[in-house]
């Protein structure tokens, strides 16, 4: 999505101790999204630049998340809002010479000595800035599928008034300014065979890979005949209150990893905690949220059981995706006594 982006030109009220002029100043700024620096942890900003301008924004990473705001408990109609301060500063600058991103983010974290700040304002506390944000998806490819490619940051303003050298500037509003983050990846070509558990009156199948999982959690019924040794026909069950699917984002796996053990548990482990939870949307007909199994006969007693899920639609909130219109699960082997 293409966001038109410019900054008009703004009155600016200068309060001098003699004649308090009217001085004009004009901020334009190009189309594209803001870049981002963040050579330590407590430095973290954002910025737009033309030519010899600059727009910075400084303000915690955590403000970022890809949580769309409409979702969560936040003020001024599903925005996040942030009081300018010390915390959250919003600063002009002029520079003596065009402007490049390393200028605004040297690698070595040191300021280069060439162009140089020749006027500088800084908001003053008392304004307000807004983050909305909204996923960006991808159109459906060949097989069916999309995917939520980043997310848009769409950070507006109001009360905004400058301190400069000869006085204040106040603008009771400005154009927005437009950030994007990825989005988490989502493979699923790479998780673990399918494994299973047995729960309480459920079977929970589960494939997993570092800080991802996909779970599928049948009744004991639908698995019982899902993954019977009838081999005339494809069996088909769907997606409900008793058939979950989940797609499972989790933190710091890195210290305490993923094993069979964490999905077999009777009481689910605390780590790794879950960061947060896709859920397949469940059947609303015979062609969506579709759970087909096909068994084949491998040996005489040996029978391997294909799951394929069909017309998936994958929903975290206000969000959602589709996995491809024959989405392979994975395979299950069971044996006969013989």
């Amino acid at each position: 999505m293409k966001r038109f982006f410019s900054f008009l030109v703004l009155a600016v009220l200068f309060t001098g101790c003699d004649d308090g002029d009217m001085q004009e100043v004009s901020f334009e700024f190009n189309e594209s999204a803001a870049g981002s620096c963040n050579s330590n942890a407590s430095s973290f900003f954002i910025y737009k630049t033309t030519d010899q301008r600059a727009l910075i924004l400084k303000l915690a990473e955590r403000n970022f998340t890809n949580t769309v705001t409409s979702d969560s408990l936040a003020q001024q109609g599903g925005a996040i809002s942030l009081d300018i301060d010390t915390n959250n500063q919003l600063i002009y600058r002029v520079y003596n010479d065009n402007i490049t991103p390393t200028t605004m983010c040297p690698p070595n974290g040191v300021p280069a000595a060439y162009p140089v700040v020749t006027e500088e304002r800084r908001a003053i506390n008392g304004g307000k800035m807004f983050i909305r944000t909204t996923p960006i998806r991808s159109e459906e490819n060949a097989n069916g599928s999309t995917t939520i490619t980043e997310y848009l940051h769409t950070i507006s303003f109001s009360d905004i008034t400058f301190i400069t050298a000869d006085g204040v500037q106040r603008n009771e509003s400005l154009p927005p300014v437009t950030y994007r983050t990825p989005a988490s990846s989502f493979n699923f070509t790479n998780l673990s065979s399918v494994q299973i558990c047995a729960e309480n009156n459920h079977t929970l199948l589960f494939r997993y890979l570092n800080d991802k999982a996909m779970t599928l959690r049948l009744s004991e019924a639908d698995a019982a005949f899902l993954f019977s040794n009838d081999i005339s026909a494809p069996k088909v069950r769907y997606l409900n209150s008793e058939n979950i699917l989940n797609y499972r984002f989790f933190s710091r796996t890195d210290i305490t990893p993923l094993t069979n053990n964490y999905f077999c548990s009777v009481t689910q482990p605390d780590l790794p905690s879950v960061r947060y939870i896709w859920t397949g949307n469940s059947s609303v007909d015979q062609n969506t949220g579709v759970i087909e199994v096909v068994t084949e006969q491998t040996d005489d007693n040996l029978f391997k059981h294909t799951i394929t899920l069909k017309n998936v639609t994958m929903a975290r909130a206000s969000q959602n995706f589709k996995l491809e219109r024959d989405f392979i699960f994975g395979e299950v082997e069971t044996t006969t006594v013989p």
